[in-house]
C-alpha cells in the first residue's frame, strides 16, 4: 500500500514522501454490530431448517420408493400366484365358507 501511494505521490505531487502508513480498524456502531449478529442467526437458522427439510424429503422419497417396490412385488406375485389351480381352489372355499347354500330342492309355495 506504502509503494502504491508513493508512486501517485512521485508522479502527481513531487516531493513528497510517503514514510509509513497505517492502517486502522473502523468503529461499527453498537446498533450495526448487533443488527449483523441477529441477521447471522436468522440466516443459519433458516440454513437449518432447509436442511432439515432437505433431509425429511430425501426420507420421504426413500419411504415412496420402498413402498412401490412393494406393491411391484406383491403385483407380481398375484401374477404368479393366478393360475386355474388357485382360481379353482379359492372358489371351492368361498362356496364351503357361504353358510346360506343349500343343496335340498325348493319347494312351491303352500
Amino acid at each position: 500500500m506504502k509503494d502504491a501511494l508513493q508512486g501517485d505521490c512521485t508522479r502527481y505531487a513531487p516531493g513528497i514522501e510517503i514514510i509509513s502508513v497505517r492502517v486502522t480498524k473502523p468503529t461499527i456502531p453498537e446498533s450495526i454490530r448487533r443488527n449483523f449478529e441477529q441477521m447471522e442467526v436468522v440466516i443459519a437458522i433458516e440454513k437449518l431448517e432447509a436442511e432439515k427439510s432437505a433431509n425429511m424429503s430425501k426420507i420421504l422419497m426413500k419411504q415412496q420408493e420402498i413402498e412401490n417396490q412393494i406393491l411391484s412385488k406383491e403385483a407380481e406375485a398375484n401374477k404368479l400366484k393366478l393360475t386355474p389351480h388357485f382360481l379353482e381352489l379359492k372358489f371351492i372355499e368361498s362356496i364351503a365358507a357361504d353358510k346360506k347354500l343349500s343343496f335340498e330342492e325348493k319347494r312351491g309355495c303352500m
